[in-house]
């Protein structure tokens, strides 16, 4: 009921929001001699607004997860193969440590989806570049993995990290916050655990840690449940840059 409720709404503001930015592309055409500045506006809050409910769709319709032997490896480079040219766009170095071969059994495409939110979340963290760290591990000889993204961005507040995963709750102009809402439920979908460490001025490590028994129709957390925070340690890395 959830899922079909939220797809109805969904429904209901996309229609007239297309109608909106139809409108807004024949006004462009008609006053073409107006400053693009006049018309900037309107199509990138459609945009906005768009991505707004995309993103609440995910966090309120979970689809049964497909579960099967990753290796999630693979699925870490092609996440940031994606976010390739933004990356280099901000200048941001990227620094991978992880072996070539991380097997695992989970959702695959979901997972992606949980380290795209990471890292673009890190990516705006960094708008004057910096560097951003994907680590991964095998948790043992039975499929657990733990993967640790982190950024040297300005960091957050301990008041900031307790409310991050509050649904529509951001620090950013532009941002929909719910990119860590989304995450944090799949990662529980899993039966793994999503942790945050941050402090200002020192960036931001958020380490997702998957059970090696993944459950296949775990309930997420609430939007009232928190997670474990605590404040980031200092300290070197070892990893070999990417790029």
């Amino acid at each position: 009921l959830q899922g079909q409720l939220a797809a109805g709404v969904a429904h209901e503001l996309r229609n007239p929001l297309g109608i909106i930015e139809q409108t807004m592309t024949v006004l462009r055409r008609r006053y073409e001699r107006e400053p693009d500045e006049v018309f900037e506006y309107i199509p990138s809050e459609v945009a906005r607004m768009n991505r707004i409910i995309s993103e609440f769709l995910n966090l309120a319709r979970e689809r049964p997860l497909e579960i099967g032997p990753v290796n999630l490896a693979g699925v870490l480079d092609r996440t940031l193969g994606l976010l390739d040219h933004r990356l280099r766009e901000h200048g941001i170095e990227v620094r991978k440590a992880y072996p070539d071969a991380l097997p695992t059994a989970v959702d695959a495409d979901k997972m992606q989806q949980v380290f795209l939110n990471l890292c673009i979340n890190a990516i705006e963290a960094m708008p004057e570049g910096g560097r951003l760290t994907v680590q991964a591990e095998a948790k043992g000889t039975s499929g657990g993995v733990s993967v640790t993204v982190e950024d040297t961005g300005r960091g957050m507040s301990q008041e900031e990290v307790r409310n991050t995963f509050d649904p529509f709750y951001t620090t950013k102009p532009h941002g929909t916050g719910l990119g860590l809402s989304v995450a944090r439920q799949i990662v529980a979908q899993h039966g793994g655990r999503l942790d945050i460490e941050s402090a200002p001025g020192k960036g931001t490590r958020i380490r997702v840690t998957l059970s090696s028994r993944p459950a296949r129709a775990r309930p997420g957390p609430s939007p009232g449940e928190k997670t474990m925070t605590f404040e980031k340690e200092s300290g070197g890395n070892n990893e070999h840059p990417h790029r």
